[in-house]
């Protein structure tokens, strides 16, 4: 519980969240320097997942050869794309 206790008192008094030491960028909890070093691990991350072959998004199935997902995230991103599709073409239809 300590570390959440710790999370809401930084958020509110507007610092990073993680460091708790420099102020967060604007419209976020972390600063921008702690930001900076996330962009950057995931960077690596991701690279590290396509590099031995393993899905980018469940990062638990062995990606489909020449892509960077397996067939089920593959699947699954196909639909999510149609409904959203979908989706911004009704509300364009209505306007």
């Amino acid at each position: 519980m300590y570390t959440h206790e710790r999370y809401a008192k930084r958020v509110a008094a507007g610092v990073c969240y993680r460091c708790g030491k420099n102020p967060a960028a604007p419209g976020k909890r972390s600063c921008e320097e702690c930001l900076v070093r996330q962009r950057a691990s995931a960077r690596y991350r991701y690279r590290q997942l396509v590099k031995n072959g393993i899905c980018a998004l469940c990062r638990h199935e062995k990606a489909t050869v020449g892509y960077v997902t397996c067939d089920a995230c593959r699947a699954k991103n196909i639909i999510y794309s149609r409904i959203d599709y979908a989706r911004d073409h009704h509300k364009e239809a209505k306007s």
